[in-house]
């Protein structure tokens, strides 16, 4: 299966007179139309760019996608990195195309996998990841160890998972690999992201554990920050 990831471009990264946006939707173009990829995978910063309502020159630049260019053999769009809000949910099915697939997805390099992620055969709500990855008993867990629903917490993994490291090289006695993963709950994986698990199956993330604020007892995510 062919697929066409589209990098984060930066106003630094080339030297030539246009926009960042210009450049990294004609290279997405160009990359999807050569390929006719069903997938593009895109980091959810590109698309908090592209869907950046203060900035009305950046939405003439990118109204060509809607108008001009048909993407006829894209079924899927994976999103990572960070949060995807409501608003670039949005923005994907008013803009890129309303029959598709969006999967945001979140896991992680040291476990090669994704704790949770897009499932084509269950609705997609806004704002949220639909479901557990294959093989991942993921959770969300309170400070005291219990599942949460509806809630924020920790995203947990309850039990091995097929892609879980077994240890860090040169660790004496596992300590660091310890540390890392299993200190805040017994024999379950802690992942360090702040989360919420909904009634329907879907997940939320809202940032990194150790990234919240606490104002007022109310703990807030780098996700929500940056919405506001």
């Amino acid at each position: 299966m062919i697929g066409v990831v589209l990098p984060l471009v930066t106003e630094t990264s080339h030297p030539y007179p246009f926009s960042r946006i210009k450049v990294a939707i004609a290279v997405w173009i160009f990359a999807l139309l050569q390929s006719k990829s069903p997938n593009l995978a895109l980091q959810s910063p590109a698309l908090a760019v592209l869907a950046n309502k203060n900035d009305p020159k950046k939405a003439a630049e990118i109204n060509f996608l809607k108008n001009f260019i048909k993407l006829n053999y894209l079924k899927t769009i994976c999103s990572t990195g960070s949060p995807l809000s409501d608003d670039n949910f949005q923005y994907v099915y008013d803009n890129i195309k309303k029959n598709v697939h969006l999967a945001s997805i979140a896991g992680g390099t040291d476990l090669v996998s994704c704790f949770v992620l897009g499932n084509i055969y269950s609705p997609v709500y806004k704002g949220q990841i639909q479901n557990n990855g294959l093989g991942m008993n993921t959770d969300v867990f309170s400070d005291k160890g219990k599942s949460l629903i509806n809630k924020k917490g920790e995203l947990v993994c309850k039990t091995p998972f097929p892609s879980m490291p077994k240890l860090f090289w040169n660790d004496k006695n596992n300590k660091k690999y310890k540390n890392a993963y299993f200190k805040k709950f017994k024999n379950v994986w802690h992942h360090g992201d702040y989360a919420e698990r909904k009634i329907n199956g879907g997940y939320i993330i809202y940032g990194r554990s150790d990234a919240t604020l606490n104002p007022g007892g109310v703990r807030l995510g780098t996700a929500e920050i940056i919405q506001l």
